[in-house]
């Protein structure tokens, strides 16, 4: 194994107030899902954040900050839609055939739209499958379903390479530099599996986790973070390199490579930061 296992799955509770901090966010979760997995991704963007600048405590405050992560989670949910726009294009152009559509198909095709963008997580998965069963107007072939599977595990997986081109700029566009996003994948497909396995891992341990689900999922959305993270710099890209200069991860990392050299990085670990080096 590459990446540290242990320092990510327990890096949410590296910080005193952790309970409290969790707590909050699975609560929004449970309370009002598509509200709060939206504020989920804008308070995983601001560990992100804390987690690149080496600052302590690791997790962000809730208190003062609700609109600011609100906003971070709007642009994440924006990234998510934007790479999952050339698989609803696709399912519309094979499902929504404009000879079948009458006016009360439109009132269905609407609600799709509206619905995918109202909470992706569950009705991006959910919508296509069930239209196919609840309306006889939409008639895909096996072939058909095939393709659309593909495009859908393929942009799910180009995803978190997506995302973390974010971290070095702290600009949700830089999330669609395809260019980069491609060469991540193609240029580490090891280590990013890995992420890849150990994020499965920690989403597999919060669902198992029946009624208190909703704060397991919260405390795996910052493992996966952690995960990626630490893959994406081990890359080795030099300006991901000089970007988390000033972050434990970094040294956990080695801080060996000549990038590292490059840009003078020497500190040790922050006091917060407890990784167990491999």
């Amino acid at each position: 194994m590459t990446l540290g296992w242990r320092t990510a799955l327990a890096y949410p509770f590296s910080d005193p107030e952790w309970k409290r901090k969790l707590f909050m966010g699975g609560l929004l979760m449970l309370l009002c899902p598509p509200v709060g997995w939206t504020m989920a991704l804008g308070y995983r963007r601001a560990v992100g954040i804390r987690l690149r600048a080496g600052m302590t405590p690791p997790l962000p405050e809730w208190s003062g900050s609700w609109w600011s992560h609100y906003k971070g989670g709007v642009g994440a949910v924006s990234v998510i839609l934007g790479y999952y726009v050339p698989f609803m294009l696709l399912y519309a152009s094979l499902a929504f055939e404009p000879s079948l559509v009458g006016v009360r198909q439109l009132l269905a095709i609407v609600a799709f739209f509206a619905l995918i963008a109202l909470f992706p997580p569950l009705f991006l998965p959910a919508l296509p499958p069930l239209y196919s069963y609840l309306f006889p107007w939409v008639n895909l072939t096996p072939l058909e379903i095939a393709v659309l599977v593909i495009v859908f595990v393929a942009t799910a997986f180009v995803l978190p390479a997506a995302f973390v081109q974010v971290s070095v700029t702290g600009r949700y566009r830089s999330a669609f530099r395809v260019p980069h996003v491609a060469r991540f994948i193609t240029g580490h497909p090891i280590v990013y599996g890995e992420a890849w396995l150990l994020s499965l891992t920690a989403s597999a341990i919060g669902v198992a986790m029946g009624p208190l689900a909703p704060w397991g999922l919260f405390w795996s959305y910052i493992v996966i973070l952690h995960a990626f993270m630490e893959a994406f710099l081990r890359s080795g890209r030099e300006d991901v390199i000089a970007a988390f200069s000033a972050s434990p991860l970094l040294a956990h990392v080695g801080g060996t490579s000549d990038q590292t050299r490059r840009v003078g990085y020497a500190g040790p670990e922050g006091p917060a930061y407890t990784a167990s080096k491999r």
